[in-house]
């Protein structure tokens, strides 16, 4: 686990603040009932997290995870009903955020593929609701990276997340954006004062500061470059009482997040395609 507190020493700093006009989108993404990434890049043997995003109408509505270019033919690889949550694919809806978080583990090239996050409606007139997402999944270093997708910070305090890019990434601009919110976007460059800083020493990384963190600071966000996008948890704690005990805290709810997304029992649903 990986806590990023300090901030680079960048050979340019912009302070930026979260504007819904700056870039991605300037429409309501609820309207569209599920949104998620656009593009995610993993790496062989590793895992991804994705989050997919829903209005708050579908919140007990099943939710499922599908592989297919085509819509109409992609396979489901779990669904939210699903016990199964230790294997090759799991979901967990968090339906208190309106979200649900696909995990997919041990990934190999052949799971290079288009995938939707999905609700299910059940109806004849109306169908299902979706939004895909692309994953590309190379033997090598990927192009955009994190060191660790799961930070943790203190309320009134900072956190810092660095993220890694190369080959094509390096030609187009980097961003950062909340997850639930298109419109959130910020861009290394851009020159608004609020509690966002972005720090790009043009050499492969850039690093995002969030300054006087709140409990509404908690959440999905991305790291984006051209056409892919890293997420990226921030957990907020509350201001520890004791001298020792903020990074204790801070490392044990870093570590059960990760545990609930990615280990739990590992029964098999057999109406899932695996």
């Amino acid at each position: 686990m990986v806590v990023q507190l300090s901030v680079l020493q960048p050979l340019e700093v912009k302070e930026l603040g979260l504007n819904p006009t700056s870039c991605c989108s300037t429409f309501d993404q609820s309207a569209l009932g599920v949104w998620t990434l656009h593009k995610v890049l993993g790496q062989k043997g590793a895992s991804i997290t994705v989050p997919c995003h829903y209005d708050p109408k579908y919140k007990d509505n099943t939710k499922y995870w599908c592989r297919g270019y085509q819509w109409a033919t992609c396979l489901v690889m779990a669904r939210s009903t699903s016990t199964q949550s230790g294997g090759k694919v799991s979901i967990r809806d968090e339906s208190s955020q309106q979200l649900f978080i696909v995990t997919m583990r041990n990934l190999t090239e052949r799971d290079t593929n288009k995938y939707w996050c999905a609700v299910k409606i059940g109806s004849i007139v109306k169908p299902d609701v979706k939004a895909s997402v692309f994953l590309t999944v190379t033997a090598g270093s990927v192009g955009l990276s994190v060191l660790d997708n799961m930070v943790a910070g203190v309320a009134g305090d900072s956190v810092t997340v660095r993220c890694f890019y190369r080959d094509r990434y390096a030609l187009s601009p980097r961003k950062w954006c909340r997850s639930s919110d298109w419109g959130s976007c910020v861009t290394a460059g851009e020159a608004r004062a609020n509690r966002v800083l972005i720090s790009d020493n043009g050499t492969g990384v850039f690093a995002v500061t969030l300054k006087a963190l709140t409990e509404k600071d908690q959440g999905w966000y991305w790291c984006a470059s051209g056409d892919a996008q890293v997420p990226i948890h921030i957990t907020v704690m509350a201001p520890a009482t004791g001298d020792m005990k903020s990074s204790c805290e801070m490392e044990e709810i870093v570590t059960n997040l990760t545990v609930d997304v990615e280990d739990e029992s590992n029964h098999t649903d057999p109406d899932v395609v695996l």
